[in-house]
């Protein structure tokens, strides 16, 4: 780690030790180097041959019941999809046609009520929200049936991998980053902290986000701008892998939303990362939002700026691109009208493809919810 200057040192110090720090790691890991190399790159990444036959399209059912805001998080489970409004602060749920199902709304100070809703999972047909300071199970008929208080809050990100739901979190002045929750014996263990520090003298805070991903068997997790992803595994945490940038990389932490955001020809980290079946997908910024594909089998990683689907009418991803913890991709288009001008039903080679999209786009009017597009990774995807 770089020797720094005194007060200025300090923040870098706990900014850098964020990705380095942790419990319980396994030191016999061996950490794999990705390296992303920008001139190899491609506007579109065709999905084409990566993803089943099957897929799905459904256009979200439009009422004054189920008008979608800020949409953060989409799982598909149960045939239904689980969308979390972040800005109304509910989870609606559709089911795989787009039918308007029900909602969780109980935001206030009730026994069975949450103060917000910063990130959720499935398990079963119980809903997980991380509810503020609380961790709260709802039932399928929204009856809250189990509350713990959270060690740590607000939470980024969660995910249940094996009956454990892992919790990641902003830093806000506690040195916990990453929990797990045993729902069986309802323990939460800490497994990355922090060193501890004087919240009145220092007060530069973390501002990004964390985030999770699983396969099923394992999981993963990353501090957003840094440069190391995490494998957990049987209650470890342990580095698996380590990427840098061919050119422009800057190499420092950030102190503000500000610096996040400001226009800048450096590449400072990546913004999210999504387990695949054969490796991961990072997203970051390069002036605008870009995807570095790498294949874990191959050793090989490629640049796109998004993903596209030629065999579906030249079809190509929005800025509302899902990647789920079950390896599906859901593309969500909030603007019907921009879809309608995109696909060319005249290059869809399979013509109950072509019917599929026909009978949706038909329908579809300007001001209705979004429109998705699910897809499911093969097993031997070059993603």
């Amino acid at each position: 780690m770089k020797t720094v200057k005194v007060w200025i040192g300090l923040a870098v110090v706990l900014l850098l030790v964020s990705c380095t720090q942790k419990e319980k790691s396994d030191s016999k890991s061996e950490i794999v180097r990705i390296n992303i190399n920008l001139s190899d790159k491609t506007e579109v990444y065709d999905i084409g041959t990566d993803v089943e036959p099957e897929w799905d399209i459904c256009a979200l059912e439009t009422n004054d019941d189920c008008l979608l805001g800020f949409v953060r998080q989409i799982y598909y489970k149960n045939d239904l999809y689980y969308i979390l409004d972040l800005q109304a602060s509910v989870i609606l749920v559709f089911n795989r046609e787009g039918e308007f199902v029900s909602k969780l709304d109980k935001k206030g100070g009730g026994p069975d009520d949450y103060i917000q809703i910063n990130s959720f999972t499935v398990v079963g047909k119980n809903v997980w929200v991380a509810g503020g300071t609380d961790l709260i199970c709802y039932d399928e008929n929204w009856h809250a049936i189990e509350r713990q208080r959270l060690t740590i809050f607000p939470v980024g990100d969660m995910l249940e991998i094996n009956n454990t739901i892992y919790l990641a979190t902003n830093w806000r002045g506690h040195n916990c980053q990453l929990v797990e929750y045993d729902i069986a014996s309802k323990q939460q263990n800490c497994l990355i902290t922090l060193p501890k520090y004087d919240p009145n003298i220092f007060k530069i805070e973390k501002s990004s986000q964390l985030t999770l991903s699983g396969d099923g068997v394992n999981s993963l997790f990353v501090q957003n701008f840094c440069d190391t992803i995490f494998r957990i595994s049987d209650h470890r945490v342990a580095p698996q892998y380590r990427f840098s940038f061919s050119e422009r990389y800057e190499d420092i932490p950030i102190f503000s939303m500000e610096e996040v955001v400001k226009p800048t020809d450096k590449i400072r980290g990546i913004l999210g990362m999504y387990k695949t079946p054969n490796g991961i997908i990072l997203s970051f910024i390069d002036k605008t939002l870009q995807y570095a594909v790498y294949n874990e089998e191959k050793a090989t990683c490629r640049v796109c700026t998004k993903f596209g689907y030629a065999g579906l009418g030249n079809l190509t991803s929005p800025g509302g691109c899902y990647f789920t913890h079950d390896g599906e991709m859901i593309w969500m288009y909030d603007r019907p009208e921009e879809l309608l001008a995109m696909i060319d039903e005249s290059k869809i080679k399979n013509e109950a493809d072509r019917q599929k999209i026909h009978a949706v786009l038909s329908n579809i009017k300007e001001d209705d919810n979004p429109v998705l597009f699910r897809f499911k990774l093969k097993k031997d995807a070059g993603l």
